[in-house]
């Protein structure tokens, strides 16, 4: 996995796993932590480092995030946009 590649899925990740914590939240009509924003700060300050001495490790931890976000929040999230929809 080249650098691009690496620092395309850690964007990725980062964005879809914020959207779906950020849906989660507004389905029980509540404000996203701040903790949200500083986690994702964080992660992608790591992941980006990370992706200039191994992209490979970078971008597998990043689909990591992507896989368990996916898996912990997802389903609640994707419901929630279903009900939305008509």
């Amino acid at each position: 996995m080249t650098q691009e590649q690496a620092n395309t899925w850690i964007v990725t990740s980062l964005a879809v796993s914020g959207a779906l914590v950020i849906v989660r939240d507004a389905a029980d009509s509540k404000v996203p932590p701040v903790r949200l924003a500083i986690g994702l700060t964080v992660a992608g300050v790591l992941l980006g480092t990370l992706a200039q001495a191994a992209p490979a490790l970078a971008g597998g931890f990043a689909i990591v995030l992507l896989l368990s976000s996916s898996l912990v929040y997802g389903g609640k999230a994707w419901k929630t946009l279903g009900d939305l929809l008509p």
